[in-house]
């Protein structure tokens, strides 16, 4: 499109270059003496080095407005740029500046820091509106609502805090969401769909379908495989379905090696080999309003948790009919 507009408009300057020439043959002198210089006599030469010289200053002409105009739109560009790019960054840098002063050991990547940013207006925003003269009464229930808040963030990273099915599927998903690894270790057997919760069928269906690689590792002893294969077959082809590895280990021999004591009874949930999510067992199914302990640990600060995951996962083994032959 520009260069259709550049030679349109060459067009329409030699045209007008011609006109000129015709009319005021003499352009040639006028243009050397508008710059001091000695003329030439008139002849038919000089008309045609009038109308080249009229063109030519008519091109420069044009030439100086397009690149002041070009530089003109250049600037503005580069200055929205910025403007943009301050816009953005800046209130990021200042809210990250803040919160470092309150939190000097915060590390975290940039979703992270979203989400902590987004907490903390949603903690602060209430406050704001309470009238100077009030505080001091809203204070008595907002102290103990924060010193109940800091006990439950302390129960999460210690010995767990009680959550319904929802906030433990959500918990999972969220861990889950930039994953790139998943593996649940069940001590428990369920039969399968009528034994799982309709939120944890979805969660399984979600990781599939957010091509996060999941196993589910069902630790047990050999008893107990025996006793329930029915329940186990159900699982394994629930999940198989979905594209999980379906595992089982053989709990006697992970004790054995372990000295003969778990680091925990409850199942274990880990994300990445780098988050622990801790959940406590139901006493029957995962049905009828339960409520499950659930704590969070970094795997790199719990030796006992690191040998435990590879014992487990040195006995591992695919689940297979294979496993009842020698039983």
């Amino acid at each position: 499109m520009n260069n259709i507009k550049w030679i349109f408009k060459g067009i329409i300057i030699a045209l007008a270059s011609g006109v000129f020439a015709w009319f005021f043959n003499d352009g040639l002198n006028w243009i050397l003496q508008s710059f001091g210089l000695a003329t030439f006599p008139t002849n038919p030469l000089t008309k045609v080095l009038s109308f080249f010289s009229i063109f030519l200053f008519m091109t420069g002409a044009d030439l100086m407005v397009n690149i002041r105009a070009e530089t003109n739109n250049y600037k503005k560009e580069i200055s929205d740029s910025i403007s943009t790019s301050l816009i953005t960054n800046a209130g990021m840098a200042i809210d990250n500046s803040l919160l470092r002063v309150i939190w000097p050991g915060l590390d975290v990547n940039p979703k992270s820091l979203l989400r902590i940013i987004a907490i903390t207006r949603s903690l602060i925003y209430p406050l704001t509106k309470i009238s100077g003269r009030l505080l001091d009464a809203y204070s008595v229930v907002i102290e103990r609502d924060i010193h109940a808040y800091a006990e439950n963030i302390q129960k999460l990273g210690s010995d767990g805090f009680s959550v319904d099915i929802a906030d433990h599927i959500e918990t999972s998903k969220r861990l889950a969401r930039d994953a790139n690894s998943y593996v649940q270790i069940q001590r428990k057997t369920f039969l399968v769909p009528d034994e799982w919760t309709s939120e944890w069928r979805f969660f399984v269906d979600w990781m599939s379908q957010h091509s996060i690689p999941s196993k589910y590792i069902v630790l047990i002893d050999e008893e107990t495989l025996i006793k329930n294969k029915a329940k186990l077959e159900s699982m394994n082809k629930f999940l198989t379905q979905r594209r999980w590895s379906f595992l089982y280990c053989n709990l006697d021999h992970v004790k054995d090696s372990l000295g003969g004591k778990l680091p925990t009874e409850d199942n274990v949930e880990v994300f990445d080999n780098e988050i622990l999510k801790i959940q406590g067992l139901p006493k029957g199914v995962y049905q009828g309003g339960i409520k499950l302990n659930m704590r969070f640990l970094e795997l790199a600060k719990n030796d006992d948790f690191r040998r435990f995951l590879q014992t487990i996962s040195n006995f591992s083994q695919e689940y297979s009919l294979s496993l009842y032959k020698t039983k």
